[in-house]
């Protein structure tokens, strides 16, 4: 574990996992417009790059709106690549 701008990032020895923040939505856009993956996921892929930032925003706070439930959102790096897996 590390701290990273004052924020937690877990390590494993193939992947780095950083809590959401809305700069992650550039990498994350273009994984999301798979449509494969909504087999999964009970939404539509996010109409814009925008409209993610937006929601990838409002998680920040990591609570609901209610606050009754904390929200633990986390964007997977691999390490050897760098790149964002999701």
């Amino acid at each position: 574990m590390q701290l990273v701008n004052q924020e937690i990032v877990l390590e494993t020895k193939r992947l780095f996992l950083e809590p959401l923040r809305q700069h992650h939505a550039a990498a994350l856009y273009p994984l999301l417009q798979d449509k494969r993956i909504y087999t999964y996921i009970p939404r539509n892929p996010p109409s814009s790059l925008e409209v993610l930032k937006q929601r990838y925003q409002r998680l920040e706070c990591r609570l609901s709106p209610d606050s009754t439930q904390a929200w633990l959102n986390w964007v997977v790096y691999i390490k050897a690549s760098k790149n964002c897996a999701g």
